[in-house]
């Protein structure tokens, strides 16, 4: 058991069964809650009851990645959690999984080859720019204090 227990906050959008950083959260939280702290997942409305047995969920209402970040970022975690570690763009975090890469750099890869149509889509998608600010703010802004 820790001497000090702390909170940890866990932030991830979405679910998926099979999916790899849901299992590798899964598997941390454990390790977490097996050395003594507590833990608590920031998640959307997706993620089953069953599949977070480990401490308790707070559901964001947010569809979009931004639309989660700015979420998050209102319900200031730092205030229930002594860590704050985020699978998912998110404006700011002490410590960032970098899953997903750099949207910024997908882009360039993505536009060789695509066709002038869905480059204008891509181009027009909000998607797109909020994906590359949030990394922006991560990144470059140090709002991730670890990567």
């Amino acid at each position: 058991m820790a001497d000090h227990p702390l909170t940890i906050g866990f932030a991830r959008r979405g679910f998926s069964r099979s999916g790899g950083a849901e299992s590798y959260l899964k598997r941390l939280a454990a390790g977490v809650v097996s050395a003594g702290h507590k833990v608590r997942l920031f998640t959307s409305a997706d993620w089953p009851e069953g599949d977070w047995p480990f401490g308790e969920i707070t559901r964001l209402a947010a569809e979009s990645p931004r639309e989660f970040a700015d979420e998050l970022e209102r319900h200031r975690p730092r205030s229930v959690c002594d860590v704050l570690m985020s699978l998912e763009r998110v404006w700011r975090c002490d410590v960032y999984r970098a899953g997903d890469g750099v949207h910024a750099a997908w882009l360039q890869r993505r536009s060789p080859g695509q066709g002038a149509v869905k480059t204008l889509l891509r181009r027009i998608n909000p998607k797109h720019p909020a994906l590359v600010r949030l990394d922006e703010s991560l990144f470059w802004q140090r709002g991730a204090r670890r990567v």
